[in-house]
């Protein structure tokens, strides 16, 4: 069974099945293509939402065959999929607001970095630039996802993550949420 088929068959219910993060900017698109050393680049290749809605999982693909699961909240899983399809909503949704914060600022959204993986919590980096100078925020992935989905700019995985973390398209089907210690 592929994928695509256990996501519109599964107790995951319906998933968006969004094949790539678009990115808005050439040189975002270039950024990509240039993978950093220790960094593997990544695109999300889909969001699933559990059917009872109370989380969902983006799988993060690296064009190798791995791909990286990190499970989260329903809220954040809605929101990286409105991001990544470019829906825009009557208001502004939270980080419809901070990426025109950023914006406000003539700070540059740069890319996002999945650091690391401890204790079965992932830890990101949201990286900007102002004034020439590069700054890191520290995040959660699915903020920074959520995030990077509305500024195209690239997502980044530590080698040593993709490596511990990374499964094959084969084994998505057997995913089970973590269970905490």
């Amino acid at each position: 069974m592929s994928r695509r088929q256990f996501v519109a068959t599964s107790a995951f219910g319906a998933g968006a099945g969004v094949a790539a993060l678009l990115t808005r900017e050439a040189s975002a698109a270039a950024d990509v293509a240039r993978p950093r050393e220790g960094l593997t680049p990544v695109v999300v290749d889909d969001v699933i939402e559990s059917h009872r809605g109370d989380y969902g999982i983006v799988v993060l693909a690296d064009g190798d065959g791995r791909h990286l699961p990190i499970w989260v909240g329903h809220f954040e899983a809605q929101a990286i999929r409105l991001g990544m399809q470019g829906i825009a909503t009557a208001r502004p949704m939270t980080y419809d607001f901070a990426h025109s914060l950023i914006e406000a600022t003539e700070a540059t959204a740069s890319r996002v970095v999945i650091t690391e993986l401890r204790e079965m919590t992932y830890f990101a980096q949201f990286v900007v630039t102002f004034r020439g100078e590069e700054r890191t925020v520290d995040s959660r992935p699915s903020d920074a996802i959520a995030l990077a989905a509305r500024a195209g700019v690239p997502i980044l995985v530590a080698t040593a993550v993709m490596d511990a973390a990374g499964i094959r398209e084969d084994e998505i089907p057997q995913l089970e949420p973590p269970k905490r210690a």
